[in-house]
Parts: structure tokens; sequence; C-alpha cells
């Protein structure tokens, strides 16, 4: 029995090499587009995250006040009253009125 090598033509190589350099440059291109896409959306999506928590920061300031007015009210009619429970009631009742006419004026 006879054994031939056959080499192969060192072209062949080349391109073969060339080819597969191309496929990947491909695929690692397309992996970079998708995370600069990736990449926006998050932007965009902290974005949205730092506007919320603006808008919650605002909230939080205006509750902080009207806690403050509250107290502030409290002490006043507990140094007029001299009595807590009614003070409460009283209290109670101004704040559910106040309360529900912001919501009215709001809507």
């Amino acid at each position: 029995m006879i054994t031939i090598l056959v080499k192969e033509p060192e072209t062949n190589i080349k391109e073969d090499r060339l080819g597969n350099i191309i496929l990947e440059n491909s695929i690692l291109k397309a992996a970079f587009i998708e995370s600069v896409r990736k990449q926006e959306q998050y932007k965009d999506l902290l974005k949205e995250g730092l506007e919320l928590l603006d808008k919650q920061k605002e909230e939080i300031e205006r509750v902080s006040y009207r806690i403050n007015m509250w107290s502030d009210e409290a002490v006043r009619l507990y140094n007029e009253q001299g009595n807590l429970d009614k003070v409460l009631k009283i209290l109670n009742r101004e704040i559910l009125m106040y309360e529900l006419t912001k919501i009215k004026e709001e809507i």
C-alpha cells in the first residue's frame, strides 16, 4: 500500500484564517452594537430613575413642611386648651378637612 501525502496550498490556509477573522470581527461588531444599545437603554432608565427620585424628594419636602405645620398647630392648641385629648380631636378634624380640601382642589 502506498500512502500519498498531499499538502494543501498555502493560499487556502490563509483564506480560511481570513474567513475566520472576518467572521470573528462580524460577531464582535454585533456584540459591540448590542452592548451600546443596552448602554443607551440603561442610560435612559437611569434618567427616569433620577427624575422619579427628584419628584419623591419634592414630595418628602412637602410632607415634612406639613408635619411641621401641624406640629406647630398642635402646640398652639395645647397652649390654648391645656387638654391633649381635646387638642388631638380638634387637630384630627382640621387635618382631615385640610387634606380633603387639598385633594379636591387637585382634582
